[in-house]
């Protein structure tokens, strides 16, 4: 069974990819991307690189453990759809969310994906360069609302200077705060490394996508 990832992660990665979103194509425009998972994870055990080779069609950068504990819980592989300004579809790339675990409630999440047309660096980020590879880091405050929510004064000023992202369809009104880690290596493969409400400050999570870029395949 296929469905649409969690509202959460599939609506953080879908913004993430439009905020960085550029013209391509000639004219052509991606205006959204649309991502779907299966329903239950593809790995819970770590995979194997012949795994990866045969279901995901390339083999990312990964880990099973990070210097720092975290360790991986699962893994998902999943297709991301640009979708251009006309409603068509520009292909369908897939994509693997690997769930990395340090206790019950501690989780970092590692996405790896071939590149996507239409993406560029988003202004915001602070950039490290590493062995040749550039990490951008990214903070961003998102509040998710009901369907029937009427934005305050103050929350049209903070959407307006981009502050925090507004998304709709929750239960109820809830705040997060999104931290991101993202680059792209030499065979063309793009990763983002993210984290939700955590503990992890930026110097943590660079030094994480470093252990990655220094498993290079």
């Amino acid at each position: 069974m296929k469905k649409r990832l969690s509202l959460k992660s599939a609506v953080i990665l879908a913004a993430i990819l439009c905020l960085t979103t550029v013209t391509v194509f000639a004219a052509t425009q991606v205006s959204q991307y649309l991502s779907t998972s299966s329903s239950k994870p593809t790995y819970t055990s770590f995979p194997t690189e012949k795994a990866l080779q045969k279901d995901l069609g390339f083999v990312p950068n990964n880990l099973e453990t990070f210097s720092n504990g975290y360790t991986f819980q699962e893994a998902v592989i999943g297709n991301t759809t640009p979708v251009d300004e006309n409603g068509k579809k520009m292909g369908d790339y897939k994509f693997i969310s690997y769930t990395y675990a340090s206790g019950k409630d501690n989780k970092v999440n590692l996405y790896a994906n071939k590149q996507l047309p239409g993406i560029t660096s988003d202004s915001k980020e602070v950039n490290t360069d590493y062995k040749g590879v550039t990490l951008s880091y990214s903070s961003q405050k998102y509040k998710f609302v009901p369907a029937d929510y009427q934005l305050t004064e103050q929350d049209k000023q903070a959407q307006e200077s981009g502050e925090i992202m507004f998304t709709y369809g929750s239960d109820k009104v809830e705040n997060s705060i999104v931290q991101n880690v993202t680059w792209t290596d030499s065979e063309g493969i793009s990763y983002d490394l993210m984290a939700s409400d955590s503990k992890l400050q930026q110097t943590d999570l660079t030094a994480m996508a470093k252990e990655i870029v220094d498993n290079n395949k």
